[in-house]
């Protein structure tokens, strides 16, 4: 779910918010660090709860595991599928998690064994950032006490009978979503695993080719590796590629120039990436890039240039 900003109109726009908290499913709007930002009024009914009484607040503050039961593992299970939203940037469903619920002091406190069937899904801005999740739920907790209890056919309601079905096809549904996930993320690793075995081979490559041209090359794997290596080695030229994991390229360039120029803060820099805009060309170089080369790097190319960049050194 991508968020898009859009120029105001003259048009009526609807009340979203009135909308949202209207709507009849069991909806909270969290903030990455699992504020709560909203709640459906379906929600407050379900868990007891009232609006004022719980925005702004952490969600595990508001809902915490009930103490008197030692194998409680709601919190936790929940903040793990909300941490793997975060981590792999798609929703998350989980199986049926026993997870109570306080009751107001007006209906004698304490807690109410709950049953719930969650699925956490991100909302990302323009940017691609996750700037919220949307945590929905289905109370599932007469099906499991129906189950639980073995209750006879014949004895359930028409009502309690099609809801019991509704939430089986719901639990169905979750788990066919959590395998897909599960192999979506299987595949994710493994093309991570052959990007990484390819990096290593373009770095090899990049080492002998530098070699050939009679530079000496050391090779660094990350940016904080680079940045070590920089302390201990003055290069004549920095080539880095900007699409890195963990810290990138620019987070790379920016913590060399504010080096001091004794400790390398002034080498020159050459960025390889396959971004070939206008914009990430203008990027590199307001970043502190010298050059912006583009991938697959013609080897000619890239010798002339770290020979250009090695010139400015010897003679300024």
């Amino acid at each position: 779910m991508v968020l898009k900003r859009t120029a105001p109109s003259n048009q009526h726009l609807p009340d979203f918010r009135s909308l949202f908290e209207s709507a009849p499913g069991v909806y909270l709007v969290l903030t990455p660090d699992f504020t709560i930002l909203a709640a459906s009024d379906a929600y407050l009914r379900a868990t007891m709860t009232r609006r004022e009484e719980i925005l702004g607040l952490s969600l595990f503050k508001v809902f915490p595991d009930n103490p008197d039961d030692p194998n409680a593992s709601g919190v936790s299970n929940l903040r793990a599928s909300l941490e793997r939203v975060l981590q792999n940037r798609v929703a998350d469903a989980m199986a049926v998690q026993k997870y109570d619920i306080r009751r107001p002091e007006s209906e004698g406190g304490g807690f109410e064994e709950r049953y719930w069937s969650p699925v956490n899904s991100p909302v990302f801005d323009d940017s691609s950032e996750i700037i919220y999740i949307i945590h929905r739920v289905e109370d599932a907790t007469e099906f499991v006490r129906l189950k639980q209890a073995g209750a006879e056919q014949d004895k359930l309601t028409e009502e309690v009978r099609k809801r019991a079905e509704q939430v089986e096809v719901e639990v169905y549904v979750r788990a066919l979503e959590l395998a897909e996930a599960n192999n979506k993320l299987r595949r994710a690793n493994e093309e991570l695993g052959r990007l990484f075995e390819k990096t290593k081979e373009l770095d090899l490559l990049k080492t002998q080719f530098f070699a050939n041209v009679s530079h000496e090359v050391k090779s660094a794997e990350s940016a904080p590796r680079a940045l070590r290596a920089l302390e201990r080695w003055r290069p004549d030229v920095l080539v880095s590629d900007l699409g890195m994991p963990g810290e990138d390229g620019y987070d790379l360039i920016c913590k060399v120039r504010a080096l001091p120029a004794e400790r390398g803060g002034a080498v020159p820099a050459v960025a390889l990436t396959a971004y070939v805009r206008p914009e990430d060309h203008e990027r590199a170089i307001s970043a502190g890039y010298q050059m912006h080369v583009r991938k697959p790097v013609d080897p000619t190319q890239l010798a002339t240039v770290v020979a250009s960049l090695a010139g400015r050194i010897r003679n300024p």
